[in-house]
């Protein structure tokens, strides 16, 4: 079976490719497929789904909401990534072949380090860069946590399944299954708890 469509794939499935960029997710039984897709067919599926998945949001705060985690998720995994690396080369425990290829990592996630000048006054640049991306990951989860308090999910970043509890109890529904729960319909369920907490925050005079 391949998940070709919002109507057919799990919205638990979708949060892993985002995640994970692994494509191989959308075909239910890939690993016993004998003519296996290139990775450029199972791309063109994935683009072709996160448009649908898009165009059915067709709210911009929504859109922007998922965006914004994304972007988030993103910059705190550079962070991290980047702070490793910084901190082995500030360390000294490196040999010039591991610093090499530490610099080129760098250089992909945006931090150039110049190995023929001061390595201190390189890394101390480096640093100084990574402190202000702390600062835009600051601010960009600030207003992430804004955009879930007007959303009813105002606490924590919350997972797949706290986002289901959260539709549970907001809409009175029971058991919103993130394995059955197909992405047009999780769309569906996330604006009609934005509707409802719109009417009470009206009627509430808010």
């Amino acid at each position: 079976m391949v998940y070709s469509s919002c109507d057919l794939l799990p919205i638990s499935l979708f949060h892993k490719i985002l995640k994970s960029n692994d494509y191989t997710l959308l075909y239910k039984e890939y690993q016993n497929l004998k003519n296996k897709p290139t990775q450029k067919k199972m791309s063109d599926l994935w683009l072709d789904i996160y448009d649908e998945y898009v165009s059915l949001l067709n709210d911009e705060s929504v859109q922007y909401y998922y965006e914004l985690e994304e972007v988030v998720m993103y910059l705190t995994k550079r962070f991290e990534i980047v702070f490793f690396m910084l901190k082995q080369l500030t360390e000294g425990v490196l040999d010039m072949n591991y610093m090499i290829a530490y610099v080129e990592e760098l250089r992909k996630w945006g931090y150039h380090i110049n190995l023929k000048n001061d390595l201190d006054t390189e890394l101390n640049k480096a640093v100084h860069q990574l402190k202000s991306s702390k600062n835009k990951i600051n601010i960009k989860k600030n207003e992430l946590e804004e955009m879930k308090r007007n959303m009813g999910m105002e606490s924590g970043s919350m997972t797949l399944i706290e986002q289901a509890a959260r539709l549970e109890q907001g809409l009175s529904r029971n058991n919103i299954d993130i394995e059955k729960t197909v992405v047009s319909k999780w769309i569906i369920l996330i604006k009609l708890l934005e509707e409802t907490n719109k009417a009470k925050r009206k009627a509430n005079g808010k």
